[in-house]
């Protein structure tokens, strides 16, 4: 959704293949008008096989995502709301600071909405 210069709304759809694609192969998407310097964190991230962001299979009922992580040792690490939050416009689930080593698990756990 964007607004126009007089104040009404218009809806977007364009690039929404590419976003849609990108997604679906595990990208990172970007809105051009976030700070770009954030995209070129996560884009070095998931180049480097380390991911902040997980994006969900469903929708979820808010309330209701809890969040863990099982490192290689085998050892569960549970995450308070203030460790992560839920991004509605992508359907994902990021850490704030946490970043997950590699071969943890991650686990998130939600009732559909």
């Amino acid at each position: 959704m964007c607004t126009s210069t007089d104040g009404s709304t218009c809806s977007l759809g364009v690039g929404q293949r590419y976003i849609n694609v990108s997604e679906d192969v595990g990208g990172v998407v970007a809105d051009i008008r976030d700070p770009f310097d954030d995209f070129v964190d996560n884009l070095g991230l998931l180049a480097a096989g380390l991911q902040r962001s997980f994006t969900l299979s469903e929708v979820p009922q808010v309330d209701t995502l809890a969040v863990e992580v099982v490192n290689d040792f085998g050892a569960t690490v549970l995450f308070d709301e203030q460790d992560w939050s839920y991004d509605a416009a992508v359907n994902a689930v990021t850490f704030v600071s946490y970043l997950p080593e590699p071969g943890s698990q991650v686990i998130i756990r939600y009732t559909p909405r």
